[in-house]
């Protein structure tokens, strides 16, 4: 079983400079789930605002300031309960917004968007299966559009109303805020890959296949290539689901293939198109899910 890994938001400096913020939200170490949340300020880790109650596998989208995290396993009942939590960060403290339309894990869903205008489509619940849903938050209410059945290990990149997604493998669909099609096939498998960049201009990294864990696929708006090879590859890394770049974003942490510990300290950027490590997480972190727009 995988889930998104760990839910991370960054903001990149100018001309290639790399991160100057992230956000972990969440998550599981070493099989226990988490209320503390991690910040990076460019340079280091440090301990955030803890979540109201521990959850892994939500999803989450923006950074130390403002921030939203949604779904995802809580604590009881065991042993993995779905949630339909909707919670805001102000940069210190978390507080609850409407509950989300759908209760689930969003194990392998694919969102994305901003704070106050975000879209959640796929997943999978525990006890149901994988889910076909497509909820959109515009900042103080739910309403939901047009579905498309995606298998429960989606990921993908864009925009809330301009978006690409994985389905599970090699297959991909586009979504222009009304309708769905398909769209082209990716060169290698990407199951339980995460991205960045938009729906012509996009890269996603890593895989459940160890033989393709480390590496990446880009798309130009009409076929999938090889891309730059990760420092140290892991199952749907998290990433940066910038909507405009796919030549910068932050992986941190993940599992341990092929055992699926929830132990993965490191962290790397794709900066200019070359990934290198930077500062490692102050603990093992994972399962949190994976989101975040470049601002």
């Amino acid at each position: 079983m995988s889930q998104n890994l760990v839910d991370s938001f960054m903001k990149f400096g100018a001309g290639g400079a790399g991160m100057t913020d992230a956000f972990i939200m969440g998550g599981n170490e070493s099989g226990t789930r988490q209320l503390t949340c991690l910040e990076y300020d460019g340079s280091s880790w440090t301990s955030g605002g803890s979540l109201g109650e521990a959850r892994e596998t939500g999803s989450g989208i923006g950074d130390t300031t403002n921030a939203r995290y949604v779904n995802g396993y809580t604590i009881v009942p065991t042993p993995y309960p779905n949630s339909n939590d909707n919670d805001e960060y102000n940069g210190t403290s978390w507080s609850a917004d409407t509950v989300c339309p759908t209760t689930t894990n969003n194990m392998l869903d694919h969102h994305v968007g901003t704070v106050d205008s975000c879209r959640f489509v796929g997943g999978h619940s525990n006890g149901i299966g994988n889910i076909t849903r497509n909820d959109e938050w515009d900042g103080t209410s739910w309403s939901t559009a047009t579905t498309q059945v995606l298998s429960d290990n989606t990921s993908g990149n864009g925009t809330q109303d301009d978006l690409l997604v994985q389905n599970g493998g090699t297959g991909t669909y586009t979504f222009d805020g009304t309708s769905w099609s398909a769209s082209h096939t990716i060169n290698v498998n990407r199951k339980y890959s995460a991205g960045s960049g938009g729906t012509s201009n996009c890269i996603l990294c890593g895989s459940n296949v160890i033989a393709q864990k480390d590496t990446t696929s880009v798309y130009d708006g009409s076929s999938w290539s090889v891309g730059a090879s990760m420092v140290t590859g892991t199952p749907n890394p998290p990433t940066a689901a910038s909507p405009d770049n796919n030549t910068s974003m932050m992986i941190c942490g993940g599992v341990s293939l092929p055992s699926w510990t929830y132990d993965l300290t490191g962290c790397e950027e794709l900066v200019d198109g070359v990934f290198s490590a930077v500062a490692s997480l102050t603990t093992g972190r994972g399962n949190s899910g994976c989101g975040g727009i470049s601002l």
